[in-house]
């Protein structure tokens, strides 16, 4: 092959391997060496991308390096830069873009001098364009308005309200492409950046640990800070072994949503950023900072992360990568199951970002609890969703039915003329001193709504030992309805269970209701009216929890 043969030749290049090849940043060829996190997110074409990160790690510079390569790899490809301030749009365009614009290759081969000067455009000899601009509230779109774009990036996300996003939008949606990229720091749980963290995929950078061959994964605070512990570099959080964090690979909490791919990155998983004098700075930061300022600047992790009660490791651990379905029966196998019971959370009818869901659980003669079968029910009919009950119910024949009483009391009526009242309990959620308390009056049993979840988180926290689901790819459409749930304080000094904005908790309640069912199956509660209680057991636990105590653990 002669040299002019070899010239035109068509190569193909992920966006990573064009901005190393051609890409010069501060007088040195451009390279992700220490980096490699970062690979998957110049490389990804998922229509939407969302990168939540923690200081310092070269958030500012991939920006710049993946919108240069991306305008040189297509030919009229129209991209924007957006920022909350135009100090902001101004800054990035004098440091980061405009040096990746001036890179030796770049500037011979594709650099439009004509506007070379201006910081709000930057054109390419192929037609390619991108703007600079500057948008905090939806008010400020009509800045962007008027373009016709193939890709919209946006930094520092985390201030910028979330109902300008849709509008800016709109000047994508004759693009073949429509790419949408969020960058930002992590702030607080409700922020911009972390509503969009919790909509995509949510991947976390694990790193399996060699000597006990469990996996690190950096999604909360005190995973992140024990894995700082060690004296000059990363250590397993479960047996504090030495960790190579270069072996590391995505995995996502949400892997159905392959169309927005979210990404966290907190500093200690980037080989560049552990080296010895960096190492010792994020002691210091450690030990100086506030646990907000740490979990933001330092983990990436939005205020308030420590106040999850289930991380996406222990749901991990929970689940058996043999099974990858759900059981399509009682099972019959060295499980043992002694009890199937059923529980259903009940959604409002037409209601926005809620669903009935249907979950049967298996126990065996020592209380470990199996998720043998959920469902999602998308209908919104309630007798077609009270004849699936009934269905699943025949089919497995369970021994009692948990029925969310909140908005299920007509499907309850329904399910005890068709099941019979002995094999039907409606399940009220209150506040209240004691856990469980059977009402005759009203024929429920009202259930303290803390008390009675901390049973089912419990046991999820203590993995397969006591709480077993199939394989983490079955169940990723239920899992995020635990990982929503978070814990707070209220006014008055409770202790409260409350769910992300947006977010869906209702897989996690049908599993509550139906453990709740299995404990008056299993006479661990029994249904005896709040008058029978003394005065003494009333200021104690629910009457006969049974020798198993903390329901059944």
């Amino acid at each position: 092959m002669n040299s002019t043969q070899l010239s035109n030749k068509l190569v193909s290049l992920t966006t990573s391997e064009l901005a190393r090849s051609i890409l010069e940043f501060k007088g040195k060829k451009f390279s992700l060496s220490g980096y490699k996190p970062l690979e998957m997110i110049y490389d990804t074409d998922a229509s939407m991308t969302t990168v939540k990160c923690c200081r310092q790690i070269g958030k500012s510079v991939s920006i710049g390096a993946i919108l240069t390569a991306k305008s040189i790899a297509r030919p009229y490809f129209n991209s924007v830069y957006l920022a909350p301030l135009a100090i902001q749009a101004s800054r990035f365009s004098k440091l980061y873009l405009g040096p990746f614009a001036d890179s030796p290759l770049v500037n011979k081969y594709f650099k439009d001098t004509k506007n070379a000067s201006n910081v709000f455009l930057k054109e390419f000899s192929n037609g390619s364009k991108i703007f600079l601009s500057y948008a905090q509230t939806e008010q400020d779109s009509d800045r962007v308005r008027g373009l016709a774009l193939d890709a919209m990036s946006f930094d520092e996300v985390q201030d910028c309200a979330i109902e300008a996003l849709p509008v800016l939008y709109e000047t994508l949606a004759a693009s073949p492409y429509a790419f949408k990229r969020h960058y930002g720091t992590a702030k607080s749980e409700l922020n911009t950046l972390e509503v969009l963290f919790k909509r995509g995929s949510g991947c976390e950078w694990a790193i399996k640990c060699t000597h006990c061959n469990r996996w690190n994964i950096p999604d909360n605070l005190d995973t992140c800070l024990a894995m700082c512990k060690g004296p000059d570099g990363p250590i397993c959080s479960h047996c504090s072994g030495r960790i190579d964090v270069t072996t590391g690979r995505w995995v996502a909490a949400r892997p159905n949503q392959k169309d927005h791919l979210s990404f966290h990155i907190p500093r200690h998983v980037l080989e560049a950023r552990i080296q010895p004098k960096m190492w010792r700075e994020l002691h210091n930061a450690i030990a100086t900072y506030a646990p907000m300022k740490l979990a933001n600047e330092v983990f990436g992790l939005a205020a308030g992360i420590a106040g999850r009660i289930l991380s996406q490791r222990e749901a991990m651990l929970c689940c058996n990568p043999t099974r990858t379905e759900f059981d399509r029966g009682w099972p019959q196998d060295a499980r043992a199951i002694t009890s199937v019971v059923l529980g259903v959370d009940w959604s409002i009818t037409a209601g926005v970002n809620s669903y009935t869901v249907i979950t049967i659980l298996g126990y065996d003669f020592m209380g470990k609890c199996y998720v043998l079968h959920s469902e999602r029910l998308n209908g919104i009919d309630i007798l077609d969703q009270v004849r699936r009950v009934e269905q699943l119910a025949i089919i497995w024949n369970v021994s009692m039915v948990g029925s969310d009483r909140g908005v299920g009391q007509l499907q309850y009526e329904l399910l005890k003329n068709s099941l019979g009242p002995q094999r039907v309990i409606p399940i009220q959620y209150c506040a209240a001193k004691k856990m469980l308390r059977y009402d005759a009056a009203g024929g429920y049993l009202a259930a303290d709504r803390s008390q009675i979840m901390d049973l089912v988180f419990l046991k999820m926290k203590l993995g397969r030992d006591k709480f077993e689901t199939p394989s983490w790819e079955r169940m990723a459409e239920f899992w995020p309805d635990a990982l929503s749930i978070f814990e707070e304080e209220s006014l008055s000094g409770r202790r409260l269970y409350r769910k992300d904005d947006g977010a869906c908790d209702d897989w996690f309640h049908s599993v509550v209701f139906a453990h709740t069912a299995w404990m008056c199956v299993t006479g661990q509660f029994e249904l005896l009216d709040q008058m029978t209680y003394s005065p003494e057991e009333e200021q104690g636990w629910p009457h006969n929890l049974g020798d198993e105590g903390f329901g059944g653990i």
